[in-house]
């Protein structure tokens, strides 16, 4: 019969829980969701007043290209809309499940967003409407990276990265 200590038991695997941060960044990412899927429709309904604007920046151009700007626009607009959209899903997965580098690169697009929108409001003259969805998006998306990144979610990140932490083993005190 053995009579030592027993080694200490496997490290136990913990979830950890999903601080309401998370939870919050993610509901406001479905709302970014559909703010982008608003401003599609949004955007074909207002498509005299766009191409009113296009005509006022390019008044040499003729009726037929003025159309064909437009029409080639909206489509443009409406792809780009749609990896957006496709991009704000992948990124509401993978940072409801505590990915750290959906986290980053979360806060990377939001950068780039911030450029785009601030190049755009200096080189454009986008309808009112357009200006204001474009406003609440970044103001969205503002929020949702300040909900990421406060200590909470940095905690639960940590947590979901080194699930065998030393708090969870056994005969280990924690770090």
């Amino acid at each position: 019969m053995y009579s030592g200590n027993m080694p200490p038991g496997q490290p136990t695997f913990v979830t950890p829980e999903k601080p309401s941060t998370i939870k919050n960044a993610v509901y406001l990412i479905y709302a970014s969701v559909a703010l982008s899927i608003i401003g599609v429709f949004v955007s074909f309904g207002m498509k005299d007043e766009i191409r009113d604007a296009a005509k006022e920046a390019n008044g040499d151009l003729s009726s037929s290209e003025l159309d064909t700007a437009v029409t080639v626009g909206l489509a443009i607009g409406t792809v780009l809309a749609l990896i957006g959209i496709a991009l704000w899903l992948t990124m509401a997965h993978f940072i409801g499940k505590g990915k750290n580098w959906a986290r980053i690169t979360g806060t990377v697009f939001f950068g780039l967003n911030t450029v785009a929108l601030l190049c755009g409001m200096a080189t454009q003259s986008n309808p009112a409407l357009t200006n204001v969805l474009s406003g609440l998006g970044w103001l969205l998306a503002v929020a949702i990276t300040v909900l990421i990144w406060l200590p909470a979610s940095s905690a639960y990140f940590k947590a979901v990265e080194n699930p065998y932490s030393a708090a969870n083993v056994p005969g280990q005190a924690p770090r």
